[in-house]
């Protein structure tokens, strides 16, 4: 699949403005919002709850680090988490899932012909089993891809993400797991039914163990799901949390194939973002430098810069959203603002002169969208002659 190759050389300066202009203002609906708003604080609560409980077993779930998201337009501000990246952390499993969906998203639009499968490991295991079980599936459904069945048929798995299936606690200490893996089968043309059938046969044999297509991928999240339900780890004492961070280690649970990891590498090598416009997934230039702060080595990572006195700076701006309002707006991520007032931000050149840079992009953006409307309208309307109209 071939993609716009883009080489931009100023990217926060000339891309995010413009884009921040586009995707800024539109007002999503305010019940929903608030919902979201709620469950958002509940997410936040469990994952707390479910770091504690590995911090009473001994085990780290926090990093040192002080970032602070604010809005441009609300001036409102919060303090983003501090977890480690414990996939089962509901808060990290949100966080680490939402850029795959923009990217599965896009790739999903640009190849429509992509089923989703379900794949199994058989029957349920303990945690003795687990990671051997899992490690198993995941170099199946890797070695898939090279079956003669499946060149002849022009089927390839291109994502696969596993989960662990319903949580049980056995006993005081162990639990039970269901391991399976949602996968991305992508077709490079159709198949007439007798072959399906065979394909279908076929791959259910390869796997020996219960599969199943689950037909066209609607929604990516059907996909990219948490590997525990947040609900399961509530009935879960801090002995069998550490029993599942212990099982879980070294597991990679999500994984790109073939053309899908194609696309992400250029993503990655090419310095470009997936944005929704317009109801569309794009690949516009990345407009800050470096990576996403999820991805960035922060500087608390060096224990001699733990005691330094830091400079608060500008991380990155993200896409705009509603964060603090039901209203999208630039949002941008502050590092090391420690005890300071997040107001005083907004007196830093650099603050003032993206918004400033906005605003411009917004009226032209507005008079650029008034002008046209205007043309539309003078298009439509009829002429209507005078007396001393000339004749046509």
């Amino acid at each position: 699949m071939s993609q716009p190759k883009l080489h931009p050389t100023n990217f926060q300066g000339n891309v995010y403005p413009r884009i921040a202009s586009e995707l800024s203002g539109d007002v999503g609906d305010l019940d929903k919002w608030q919902e979201g708003q709620e469950q958002h604080q509940h997410l936040l609560e469990q994952s707390h709850w479910v770091a504690g409980q590995l911090v009473e077993q001994g085990i780290e779930a926090y990093i040192e680090q002080d970032l602070t998201l604010i809005g441009l337009h609300s001036r409102q501000a919060k303090r983003i988490p501090n977890f480690r990246n414990i996939n089962f952390i509901p808060y990290v499993a949100k966080k680490n899932r939402r850029k795959q969906c923009k990217e599965l998203n896009y790739y999903l639009e640009k190849n429509p012909n992509c089923r989703l499968w379900t794949i199994t490991t058989g029957t349920r295991c303990n945690s003795n089993e687990l990671n051997t079980r899992v490690r198993a599936l995941h170099r199946r459904v890797s070695r898939i891809n090279s079956e003669p069945f499946m060149k002849e048929a022009g089927a390839t798995f291109v994502y696969r993400a596993t989960e662990f299936g319903e949580v049980a606690p056995v006993g005081t200490a162990d639990l039970s797991f269901h391991p399976h893996c949602h996968a991305l089968l992508k077709l490079s043309h159709y198949l007439p039914k007798d072959k399906w059938s065979i394909l279908l046969a076929k791959i259910q044999a390869y796997f020996g163990a219960y599969s199943q297509d689950n037909g066209r991928v609607k929604n990516p999240r059907e996909l990219v799901k948490y590997c525990v339900k947040p609900s399961d780890l509530e009935h879960l004492n801090s002995a069998q949390i550490k029993t599942l961070y212990e099982s879980t280690q070294g597991l990679r649970l999500c994984e790109s194939l073939q053309g899908f990891r194609k696309l992400r590498g250029q993503i990655r090598t090419e310095k470009l973002k997936v944005v929704l416009r317009k109801g569309i997934h794009k690949l516009v230039p990345s407009w800050n430098q470096g990576h996403a702060h999820e991805e960035i080595p922060l500087y608390l990572q060096d224990p001699e810069a733990r005691d330094r006195e830091v400079t608060p700076s500008v991380l990155a701006w993200c896409v705009p959203a509603r964060v603090f309002t039901p209203v999208t707006e630039p949002v941008f991520l502050v590092h090391g603002l420690q005890h300071r007032d997040p107001a005083s931000v907004f007196a830093w050149p650099e603050v003032i002169e993206m918004e400033r840079s906005i605003k411009v992009h917004t009226e032209m953006l507005t008079v650029r969208n008034n002008t046209a409307r205007k043309e539309r309208i003078h298009e439509s309307k009829s002429k209507v002659y005078t007396q001393t109209s000339p004749p046509t």
